[in-house]
């Protein structure tokens, strides 16, 4: 073996020496599992689906409103209650009817479960310290003129105002009318204790409700459909909503249903004060 050889292997052997361990691992160290690593769990029947979430500040419980999808004549609906940390399920309740919406009252530890298929029309109230379900609201359906099939009734989101006691739940339906079938939209007011009906919100907003929420220090409800429209809780008696402009959501919609596919239409909206 000559100099130039021997010399040349010697510095490859300092140079491997002088490296980490882990530069010449052939396989990266593992990694540290972060905080955001995604967990999943399973409901206890593959015919169940999951609808809405709720959290119980006081009990730490993450509820799910579940549904049997196959079996639908059947109208069974269960509500879980999963761990936050593990999502361990924690409790699995039957529910009268299918379940799809829920509301948190956090201060009196109640839970609101809407049953919202025209099968159902009603709303049941858990107590979230004990399990166990407390009442029933009676069915929630109208005798529109003109509707159009019973089938298209139906109660879709929730929300509860503490300051009020009062559940305010979407409701729609269709009607028949010279230019066809028109649809019929109304925020009802149920009390928040007895689940009586106690009016509705006249004109609170134009589309189909997918989604509310409330703002408790301005008590001002939101509702997400064909843009987003404004609704003050304290002034449910003047009978109108602050809404965006015809202009504002149309062109929403446009862009909500480009591609064949229908979006989050929003639009934004803001009340003018004098």
């Amino acid at each position: 073996m000559n100099r130039s050889n021997l010399s040349t292997r010697l510095g490859c052997l300092l140079i491997a020496a002088l490296l980490p361990a882990s530069a010449l691992a052939i396989d990266p160290p593992a990694r540290e599992t972060s905080r955001f690593a995604l967990k999943t769990n399973y409901l206890q029947q593959s015919d169940e689906g999951i609808y809405e979430l709720a959290f119980d500040n006081a009990h730490q419980y993450v509820f799910a409103a579940v549904t049997d999808r196959v079996n639908r004549e059947a109208n069974r609906g269960y509500l879980y209650a999963f761990n936050p940390m593990s999502l361990k399920i924690e409790h699995r309740y039957e529910m009268p009817y299918r379940a799809f919406s829920l509301a948190m009252n956090q201060p009196q530890h109640r839970l609101y479960i809407g049953h919202t298929q025209s099968a159902s029309l009603r709303i049941s109230l858990l107590d979230t310290a004990t399990g166990k379900l407390t009442k029933t609201s009676d069915r929630l359906s109208f005798k529109t003129p003109n509707a159009a099939d019973s089938r298209f009734e139906h109660l879709r989101h929730m929300v509860y105002s503490q300051d009020a006691d009062t559940l305010f739940v979407s409701y729609s339906n269709m009607l028949k009318t010279a230019q066809g079938t028109q649809p019929l939209h109304r925020l009802l007011m149920l009390d928040g204790t007895t689940l009586a009906l106690k009016g509705e919100v006249k004109e609170a907003y134009k589309g189909t409700a997918y989604g509310l929420t409330l703002d408790e220090k301005t008590q001002k409800i939101y509702v997400g459909g064909r843009g987003l429209h404004q609704r003050d809780r304290r002034e449910k008696a003047a009978g109108a909503a602050h809404h965006c402009p015809q202009e504002h959501a149309a062109a929403a919609s446009q862009r909500a249903e480009s591609g064949g596919r229908r979006r989050l239409r929003q639009g934004l909206c803001r009340r003018l004060r004098p």
